[in-house]
């Protein structure tokens, strides 16, 4: 992507301050090496018109937003949520899959299952039947600092330029999340050095003061995405395994979108539809 702003003119200014910290944001993956056409079609989906995005920053976690709506509906129509329940293995006879086993010895009967976990994950689970790549990822960093109750940023949302920490969010009694996406040196250093380097930067930047700060501690996602690399789309595999009844989803499974949760809401529909598809025809 690097080489294909440097085609279209682009100042090294507008790269570092624009496209370098956009394109980390949407693929989480360093310009030097991220697919321009993953970024393009992030672009174009969310500017093409004026409709086609609303730029939400949610109050509560995203896991009162989304899962647990879809929790509660899923219940609602007489499905079982078992958390805490590890798949250990899949039973598959005559290449058709019948079952999948847990940790804690139960098997589970199904005609058809749908994979929607990570790349590593998923690869571990069906062995010979991925198909794909080794699913290489990259990190994301939150740090997390504690201020005094009254601290508010000037907007719920900074970013910063030329810094490790990134982008910051305010959420609320004085809690900044500062965020780091994919590699660098910062994950050489300890929590503790993590965090006195992350203070130092928002010092430096006037956006708390010495006595503000409180404590800190680090949320540190080793396989956060996979990276969007050129060349990526060509190695995700495809909703349809190998195996009848056995269907993938999850962000890695192909589609124009990067490692987020669009992409993995689309190959999730994707796969319940091609199930629901064979079950009518037969």
């Amino acid at each position: 992507m690097q080489a294909w702003l440097k085609q279209q003119k682009q100042s090294s200014r507008l790269v570092e301050q624009l496209w370098e910290p956009l394109c980390l944001a949407t693929l989480n993956t360093p310009i030097s090496e991220a697919s321009a056409n993953l970024f393009a079609h992030v672009l174009l989906e969310t500017f093409r018109q004026r409709d086609y995005a609303d730029f939400l920053i949610p109050q509560v976690p995203l896991g009162d937003t989304l899962p647990a709506y879809a929790e509660r509906y899923i219940q609602q129509q007489g499905g079982q949520i078992s958390l805490q329940t590890r798949i250990k293995s899949l039973v598959i006879l005559n290449n058709k899959v019948t079952a999948a086993l847990t940790d804690n010895g139960q098997t589970i009967e199904a005609d058809n299952i749908i994979i929607a976990t990570g790349p590593h994950t998923s690869q571990q689970l069906l062995g010979k039947y991925w198909g794909a790549k080794d699913a290489s990822s990259h990190p994301i960093v939150t740090v997390y600092l504690q201020c005094a109750s009254d601290i508010h940023l000037r907007s719920p949302m900074l970013g910063l330029s030329g810094t490790t920490s990134q982008w910051i969010f305010d959420r609320g009694d004085g809690l900044l999340a500062v965020v780091i996406s994919g590699p660098g040196s910062h994950l050489k250093l300890t929590n503790e050095q993590l965090i006195e380097h992350v203070v130092n930067e928002l010092l430096d930047a006037n956006i708390v003061q010495p006595s503000e700060f409180i404590r800190g501690y680090v949320i540190r996602e080793k396989r956060a995405t996979f990276r969007s690399t050129v060349g990526v789309c060509s190695d995700r595999p495809t909703t349809c395994s190998p195996v009848d009844g056995l269907y993938l989803a999850g962000d890695i499974i192909n589609n124009l979108y990067p490692a987020t949760l669009e992409g993995a809401v689309i190959n999730g529909e994707k796969a319940a539809e091609l199930i629901m598809k064979i079950n009518t025809v037969s």
